[in-house]
């Protein structure tokens, strides 16, 4: 803008594919929903990881003076 005042800018992406991912439980061989047992959910995918972030994008300005 001028010598004294500058405008930044920046940007971010954090999963930007937005690339699920997949939960294999452990210990949990009796529930039906998991691959562990032949149940309804043998063979299928049917959860996500419960600690699974969808995609962010984050914009910032900043002004120096």
């Amino acid at each position: 803008m001028t010598e004294r005042v500058k405008l930044q800018f920046r940007a971010e992406a954090f999963n930007l594919t937005n690339t699920p991912s997949y939960f294999v439980a452990n210990n949990q061989n009796d529930a039906p929903t998991t691959n562990a047992v032949q149940g309804a959910g043998f063979g299928k995918i049917v959860i996500t990881n419960p600690n699974y972030t969808p995609r962010a994008l984050q914009l910032a300005l900043k002004l120096i003076f």
